[in-house]
């Protein structure tokens, strides 16, 4: 999950057009599996980045290439040139800050204010990027596709072609009851016209739309069709077509303004209508001024202009009807399988330069550099020689996984450190140039640099070294803590171990645990939408749950609406890289321990398993403090918790054990008490 954080990874492009990344999870996939069998670090990096031109390529390595497809797109930018640079930026400010530490998209617009990149560098390695093809040959209308490797059959792609129709077949039905619906309604206000200006004169312009709604209704006029009437006649009265309107309204004649009207409409439609009789083509009556009376009937943003939004153009019944049919699509296309594709990038046109755009402008372009790697970062004398016919992505996975690379290896030990220690040995994860953080051990971190690096880039083997080290090991609690704080606040010089909050998936997953309830098989999809759905958006609603009881690194992560538990805990933005997480202390964290449904019921179940054993209640307090702490209680806290629960199990009690009443009080009882340990400091801290 860590390096989800640093891979910017979600379930959802977010932004402008928030579609589901349906095969995200591939690459989730990928990541715990790499892990878990302790996938060389080095090769883990090649992966990511040039998986597609490997010598052994396979699926595993193309799916994690997403790594390069996983940043947030403006899917519906009209310039195809100013979306490519802006994904290219993101590509490179990911994999300079993920594997190297280092902030390249600062030299976008300029030579980096601080660091030694020079634009021209930035520049050198976008053309590598610009090699690479990370959108697809096909757009969803406005909407960009991102590109997929697809490893699909012949017959999945057929079963898919059904499915497909049959999605296209409801969402069309639910669009031409809409328009059908719509239409009507344009109809029936267009036959009343004349009784919409005439009661549009009764009102105030400033009437509330409560007040239209009395007034409309027994009409059967629509009363935001009047509202919007009233309005376009305040600020368009000197219009010729309602000087008559205006004369009329002055003296109070509204009988006179409808007769007017209806014969005024009456005869412009007359009129084009003997027209189209004598010329089925015609699309004028002839009459200047009557044209000019149709058009203003026939105007969508004219005086008779309907509510853009269907719910408040509709009556409820038709609405009703339109939003089953449009759930039908979306549950339909849920519901639907995805091909077996997967998040990827590969080779596009080659070339071998690009041009420096001048001050960041893609439409001002200046001098053409070759494809090159930082001049910073290599010897003076070294020249970098990259393929013809790639490019250039695998020679730069090879030079960044290098062991004479001088970043690669400190960075993700450094990332390591961060996530046993809390702090990093640079406290800047993500940022080892100029205004990082200077290391605080800089020989510890070169030492296990250079262990990782010369013995096969293991990460299990570092996290052993780090874990069985009398560093690693020491308590929290230190007898001179009040002199040593004075003289290093920080503990940069590792005198104690650092209390930790833990993650907002680590406090989740714990509660599950301690519950029974936690569900642990790997893998798999989980994100209850297809490839490229839309998601939500301000208008919408966001039909993801988090109801699984799965770990929660398999809850889906959708930009610009996290899971509430992960927001309240302080997990990152999933836009961007992110290597240290904040650990705020709010009162919201403690409400949602007190008041989330998924603490209360994992309480509830705790609180039975307890009563299962029909031992007595010191026992059962005894087995929540192990369950919980992983330690026995002390006697003050037997007695603290005796206090606490026998009270509420003699309240109501009936004295009958075989009672359901009594058995409710008892489970709400030692409920409360379970869920007192999961919201305690104890439990969501490490000490």
């Amino acid at each position: 999950r860590h390096w989800l954080d640093v891979a910017r990874y979600a379930d959802s492009n977010g932004l402008d057009e928030n579609l589901a990344f349906g095969n995200a999870w591939r690459y989730r996939d990928y990541v715990v599996d790499a892990f878990n069998n302790d996938k060389p670090f080095d090769r883990f990096l090649k992966e990511q980045i040039a998986g597609d031109l490997l010598p052994d390529v396979t699926i595993e390595s193309r799916i994690a290439t997403g790594f390069l497809v996983l940043g947030a797109k403006v899917l519906a930018e009209p310039d195809r040139e100013k979306l490519d640079m802006d994904t290219i930026d993101e590509q490179l400010d990911s994999t300079g800050k993920a594997f190297m530490g280092m902030t390249f998209g600062c030299a976008r617009c300029h030579d980096h204010k601080f660091d030694p990149i020079k634009q021209a560098d930035y520049y050198s390695l976008a053309a590598i990027f610009r090699s690479t093809k990370t959108f697809g040959d096909t757009n969803l209308g406005a909407i960009k596709h991102w590109n997929e490797y697809s490893f699909a059959s012949e017959e999945e792609k057929a079963a898919l072609k059904k499915v497909d129709e049959e999605v296209a077949a409801k969402k069309s039905a639910a669009a031409t009851y809409k328009a059908e619906a719509t239409n009507r309604l344009r109809i029936s206000v267009r036959e009343k016209a004349a009784v919409y200006l005439a009661a549009a004169a009764k009102i105030d312009p400033d009437t509330s739309l409560n007040e239209l709604t009395a007034l409309a209704g027994p009409l059967g006029l629509h009363p935001r069709v009047l509202h919007h009437c009233r309005q376009h006649l305040k600020f368009h009265s000197d219009d010729p077509l309602f000087r008559k309107w205006r004369e009329l309204q002055a003296v109070g004649d509204f009988d006179g303004i409808q007769q007017h009207y209806s014969t005024l409409f009456a005869s412009a439609d007359a009129a084009f209508a003997t027209a189209k009789t004598a010329n089925a083509a015609a699309q004028s009556s002839g009459d200047a001024a009557l044209d000019m009376v149709r058009s203003a009937l026939d105007d969508p943003s004219g005086f008779l202009a309907l509510p853009p939004k269907p719910e408040f153009a509709l009556d409820e019944t038709t609405l009703a009807e339109f939003h089953r049919l449009s759930e039908i699509a979306r549950v339909v296309e849920s519901r639907a399988a995805d091909e077996s594709s997967a998040m990827s990038v590969t080779d596009g046109a080659i070339l071998t330069s690009t041009p420096i755009c001048v001050r960041g402008n893609h439409r001002n372009l200046g001098d053409s550099v070759p494809r090159d790697f930082p001049s910073v970062m290599k010897p003076d004398d070294a020249v970098t020689v990259l393929p013809e016919n790639q490019s250039g992505r695998l020679q730069l996975a090879e030079w960044m996984a290098s062991g004479e690379h001088p970043l690669t290896a400190r960075v993700i030990v450094n990332r390591i450190w961060r996530w046993h220690f809390g702090r990093g040995i640079v406290a800047s994860t993500d940022n080892f140039g100029v205004l990082g953080d200077k290391p605080s051990n800089p020989q510890l971190l070169d030492w296990l640099a250079y262990e990782f690096s010369h013995s096969g880039w293991s990460i299990k083997a570092l996290h052993r070294l780090i874990m069985t080290s009398n560093t690693y090991q020491m308590d929290s609690q230190h007898p001179h803590s009040t002199e040593f704080t004075v003289v290093d606040p920080e503990i940069d010089m590792l005198w104690r171990f650092r209390r930790q909050r833990l993650d907002a998936e680590q406090i989740r997953d714990s509660v599950l645990l301690i519950s029974g309830r936690l569900e642990r098989q790997p893998g798999g999809k989980t994100v209850p939408l297809r490839n490229r759905q839309f998601v939500f958006d301000h208008t919408s609603i966001d039909h993801t749950k988090y109801d699984s009881l799965r770990r929660a690194i398999y809850l889906p992560v959708i930009r610009n609406n996290l899971y509430t538990m992960f927001e309240q805990f302080d997990f990152p933005d999933p836009t961007m890289p992110t290597g240290n997480r904040n650990a705020t202390v709010v009162a919201p964290q403690a409400l949602l321990m007190m008041n989330s449904e998924l603490v209360i019921e994992s309480a509830d179940a705790m609180a039975r398993q307890l009563l299962d054993d029909r031992s007595d209640p010191v026992h059962r307090i005894e087995l929540g403090y192990i369950r919980a702490f992983s330690r026995p209680p002390a006697e003050s806290e037997i007695r603290q918790a005796l206090d606490f629960v026998l009270p509420l199990v003699s309240q109501n009690s009936s004295g009958d054990a075989a009672d359901e009443s009594q058995q409710q009080t008892e489970i709400r009882a030692w409920s409360l008490f379970c869920q007192a340990l999961m919201a305690s400091n104890e439990f969501i801290y490490v000490r």
